[in-house]
C-alpha cells in the first residue's frame, strides 16, 4: 500500500495542529488561490455528511478514522506518483495526535504501523503545525461546533496533550523539521505566512474553465440537503469533476453516482 511520501513528481502540503488555529481557513484560502491550477484538495476525514455518527468517540472513532486513512494513504501515493499537487486539511497525524492526547493504548501500535508504512520517513514538502493558546482553542472549537461541541475537545488537559504531541513528540519522529505557526500571530499574519510559503511550491496558472452554473446548483442543492452550511471558497474542478468544499466536507458531482462526498478513501474510485 502506497503511503504519504511514496513520492513521485507531485508536491504535498499538510495543515496540522490544534483545533481553531486557522487550518481550515488557510485550506479554503488555498482553494481560492490555487484551485484553478489543478491542485487537489483533501479535507478532513469525516463521516459522510448525510449520516449522523454520535457514536464515533473514543476507541471506536479512532478505529473508524484509522480505516479512512488506510484508504486515503493509498490514494495519496497514487496521486503524488501521477504528479499531482495536493493540499491536506489534516492527515493521518491527526489520528496519532488524538490517540496520544487521550492516552489510548492503541497509540504505540498505531505509531508502529505508520512507521512500517514509511509515512514518517518521507514527510510532505510543507508540514504546517498550527498552535493556539488552550483557552482560545476551546473557545473557537465551541463556537464552530455549537451543540455538537463535546468532550474531549472542551477539556484543557486534552488540548495541552495535543500540543505536546505536535510540538514535542512529533518533530523527533520526522527526518526534517515541520513549520510551526505560532499561536501568538494574528489571523491575518497566519494567512499571509501560509500563503507566502504555499505560493512558492504550488502552481497558480489557470488550467480550467469555470464550473458551469447547472453543476454549481447541483452541488449547492446537495449541500443544503445535507446541511453543510456555506462554502468560503469557490467551486472548482477536481480530477475532471465539479467540486465544492465546506467546513467539514468536500463533495463533487460524478456522472456515475451524482453528487457524493469526494471518495479520497477509495482509491479505486479516484481516477
Amino acid at each position: 500500500m502506497a503511503a504519504v511520501g511514496s513520492r513521485g513528481p507531485g508536491r504535498l502540503i499538510v495543515l496540522e495542529g490544534l483545533p481553531g488555529a486557522g487550518k481550515t481557513t488557510c485550506f479554503h484560502r488555498a482553494i481560492a488561490r490555487h484551485g484553478a491550477a489543478g491542485v487537489l484538495f483533501i479535507g478532513e476525514s469525516n463521516p459522510p455528511p448525510w449520516i449522523h455518527c454520535p457514536s464515533l468517540q473514543g476507541g471506536r472513532g479512532s478505529r473508524y478514522f484509522h480505516l479512512l486513512w488506510e484508504g486515503r494513504l493509498a490514494t495519496l501515493g497514487q496521486l503524488l506518483a501521477a504528479g499531482h499537487c495536493l493540499v491536506l486539511d489534516r492527515s493521518f497525524l491527526s489520528n496519532l495526535a488524538y490517540l496520544h492526547a487521550v492516552g489510548s493504548p492503541a497509540y504505540a501500535p498505531t505509531l508502529d504501523h505508520y512507521r512500517r508504512l514509511g509515512c514518517l520517513d518521507r514527510p510532505p514538502d510543507l508540514l504546517f503545525l498550527f498552535d493556539l493558546p488552550t483557552g482560545q482553542s476551546i473557545a473557537r472549537k465551541r463556537r464552530l461546533e455549537g451543540k455538537a461541541f463535546s468532550p474531549p475537545w472542551c477539556r484543557p488537559e486534552f488540548i495541552d496533550r495535543l500540543r505536546r504531541f505536535y510540538f514535542d513528540v512529533l518533530p523527533p519522529l520526522l527526518p526534517g523539521p515541520p513549520f510551526p505557526i505560532p499561536g501568538t500571530l494574528s489571523p491575518r499574519a497566519v494567512l499571509g505566512l501560509v500563503q507566502t510559503l504555499a505560493d512558492a511550491i504550488l502552481p497558480r496558472t489557470s488550467l480550467a474553465c469555470p464550473v458551469p452554473g447547472a453543476m454549481r446548483r447541483a452541488l449547492a442543492s446537495a449541500a443544503r440537503r445535507w446541511q453543510l452550511g456555506t462554502s468560503p471558497s469557490p467551486a472548482l474542478w477536481q480530477l475532471g469533476r465539479p467540486a465544492r468544499f465546506y467546513r467539514q466536507h468536500g463533495i463533487w458531482w460524478s456522472a456515475e453516482r451524482g453528487v457524493e462526498r469526494i471518495p479520497w478513501h477509495r482509491p479505486g474510485l479516484i481516477k
